[in-house]
């Protein structure tokens, strides 16, 4: 790496740094992040994201990071195994090309976004990820997407593709679906309340999971588009619906 490239690694995360005067004072030290990265063959900027996802988990830092994942001196960080980073609350940011089969960031309540190069080709778990605005345009091909209750999200990858479940659950701020969706499995649309079209492209092999708060154009769209027989409906009454509830208290799930 030449001194260009390590100033402009410095500014990246610099910024990071500054905002951070606790990961400064416990964990961080430029010098020992360069010569970590320069060690892994991945940059300044990636080592930094890994260092702060051991600091989250309360790991010994280096030992814990080579212990985790691959460095084939591309750039290039592969999970060894899955990534469980459940109640994370201060993560910010993952590393980018990061490759994972199954990665879990359910309630990670810091995380605004997720990195462009990130291949997840198992599960990816977002769950209570109420920042999360966006997935980036590289996300697809995905085993399961849980995406209950990211109230930020605001919209999905033009080509995304989930092979079995993609659940949308009470993700308030989500106003339409990508053309071309295809889900192998169900897709669940209750409580997305700011939805206002389904695409005409739409593809779901098993059944479409609507809530009687979606906006009535969105109601009469989908009985006109999709099999009757493919949808399943979750009736709510006048306290909202909630989401682990089913056949029990405020909202019940019947077919049609």
């Amino acid at each position: 790496m030449d001194d260009l490239e390590k100033t402009k690694s410095h500014e990246i995360y610099q910024e990071d740094m500054d905002s951070d005067s606790e990961a400064i004072d416990n964990v961080l030290n430029i010098t020992l992040i360069v010569k970590g990265a320069e060690k892994r063959g991945i940059s300044p900027k990636q080592f930094f994201d890994l260092l702060k996802i051991a600091e989250e988990l309360e790991e010994d830092r280096e030992e814990w990071i080579d212990k985790k994942f691959e460095f084939n001196g591309d750039g290039t960080i592969k999970a060894k195994g899955d990534l469980d980073l459940y109640g994370c609350t201060g993560l910010k940011s993952l590393p980018e090309n990061l490759e994972v089969e199954n990665l879990n960031l359910e309630n990670c309540i810091s995380l605004e976004s997720l990195p462009k190069s990130l291949d997840v080709y198992g599960n990816l778990n977002l769950e209570g990820c109420v920042l999360l605005e966006s997935l980036g345009e590289n996300i697809s091909g995905i085993e399961n997407l849980n995406l209950r209750g990211c109230i930020s999200l605001k919209s999905l990858p033009g080509s995304l593709d989930v092979w079995k479940d993609l659940d949308l659950t009470n993700c308030t701020s989500l106003k339409s679906l990508p053309e071309d969706l295809n889900v192998g499995g169900n897709l669940v649309l209750a409580g997305c309340t700011s939805l206002i079209s389904i695409p005409q492209n739409l593809k779901v092999r098993k059944k479409i999971v609507l809530s009687t708060d979606l906006k009535k154009e969105i109601r009469l769209k989908a009985l006109n588009q999709l099999h009757r027989n493919q949808i399943s409906w979750i009736i709510t009454n006048s306290r909202g619906f909630n989401p682990d509830c089913h056949g029990r208290g405020n909202a019940y799930k019947i077919s049609i």
